[in-house]
């Protein structure tokens, strides 16, 4: 089964576009997490008996998730260590803006698939801004990198 965890609702590009992101003020739309660890994983781990589904597949989303390596990097351990009985894979779905040197190795390492939000398309109609895509490319060579050296 695929969890999509919401880790928050901000973000870092404030799309006017986005889907997810909402005015969190107007619409009184909590900013962080407001789930308990705990009960995500009793429902992970209801829904994966009832379901007869070795397969848990955590995809971090938000807003932007990398704005919350440490509530990312709890979420991981305590899914890790409460569910061990299952195939767990940890999916980044993430704009890309933050990937760079800001991406902790101690999440890096226990990631098996960053997903990257890409809209190019809408750069000139958003002010995006010139470098954004290219900083995306960047920041995925430079985890690519970060990777080979931590497998080496």
């Amino acid at each position: 089964m695929e969890y999509y965890v919401y880790l928050t609702n901000d973000c870092n590009l404030m799309c006017k576009y986005c889907s997810v992101l909402m005015d969190c003020k107007t619409f009184d739309i909590p900013l962080g997490i407001t789930y308990n660890i705990e009960d995500l994983i009793s429902f992970i781990g209801r829904t994966q008996k009832d379901r007869g589904d070795s397969q848990v597949d955590v995809y971090f989303f938000g807003g932007e998730p990398t704005l919350e390596f440490p509530s990312m990097q709890k979420n991981i351990t305590e899914l890790k260590n409460n569910l061990d009985n299952y195939n767990i894979n940890i999916i980044l779905h993430t704009n890309g803006l933050l990937l760079d040197s800001k991406l902790p190795q101690a999440i890096l390492r226990q990631l098996d698939l960053i997903t990257l939000s890409i809209n190019y398309h809408e750069i000139p109609h958003f002010n995006l801004g010139k470098g954004y895509f290219k900083k995306i490319i960047n920041n995925a060579l430079e985890i690519k990198k970060m990777l080979i050296l931590l497998q080496g």
